[in-house]
């Protein structure tokens, strides 16, 4: 699988993931805004905590008539005796809910949702930074053909594969400089003994490595193209 084929995927799987999550934010938030507009808010009272389980119980008073709300939230600074805000129905004062336990799967939610969103965004603006630069720097800069020194470990993974950058070195106007590549997450269709790159360069400090013209071959290698 090719580097750009890699990126799609990530993108996709995470921009899908990231929306998935999100739907599931305007559902809970649908919901909750449902009931603080329909139910009727009132204090309840920690009644029962079960530290093992992490499920509390939460007694309030309707008409002079005791009920019991139970559910699978925990704080571990929640004591019996606390006050909670609870929305109960009207109509039917067992159907009740915690704010707080509503709130929390909202944001849980909504965070999961905007991280894996801004993950695939970040990786979409990169590609499209790094696409200006392959693009101004082949139209502005001086090719040069650069020696390969090695694929260096980026410690960047993507779907279960290794990032790499190239690093190489060539003469610029007689000096010698160090170049290293984009990250990129395959390189078993490199040359083994891959010898030459192209490298586009405007300045020493903006400048572009072409890894599809890595070769194996000794042309130019250490020496700078000749217009």
């Amino acid at each position: 699988m090719t580097n750009n084929s890699v990126e799609k995927v990530i993108v996709s799987v995470f921009g899908l993931i990231g929306l998935a999550f999100l739907v599931v934010v305007s559902i809970l938030g649908g919901r909750f805004y449902r009931i603080t507009q329909t139910y009727v808010k009132i204090e309840a009272t920690v009644s029962y905590i079960d530290y093992e389980e992490e499920e509390m119980s939460f007694t309030y008073r309707v008409q002079g008539v005791n009920y019991i709300l139970n559910v699978s939230y925990y704080s571990s600074l929640a004591e019996e005796g606390d006050s909670y805000d609870v929305y109960y129905n009207p109509e039917n004062p067992y159907d009740a809910y915690l704010v707080a336990n509503q709130m929390i799967l909202v944001y849980v939610f909504g965070g999961l949702g905007l991280t894996f969103t801004t993950v695939s965004l970040l990786i979409l603006i990169t590609k499209a930074a790094l696409q200006n630069r392959k693009k101004r720097c082949m139209a502005e800069g001086r090719r040069i053909r650069a020696k390969v020194i090695e694929f260096r470990y980026a410690y960047v993974n993507m779907n279960n594969k290794q990032g790499y950058r190239l690093i190489c070195e060539a003469n610029y106007l007689g000096t010698p400089y160090t170049f290293k590549s984009h990250i990129v997450y395959y390189h078993y269709d490199i040359p083994k003994n891959a010898k030459v790159v192209s490298v586009y360069i405007i300045h020493p400090k903006k400048y572009y490595v072409d890894i599809d013209s890595i070769s194996d071959s000794d042309e130019f290698a250490w020496f700078e193209d000749k217009f």
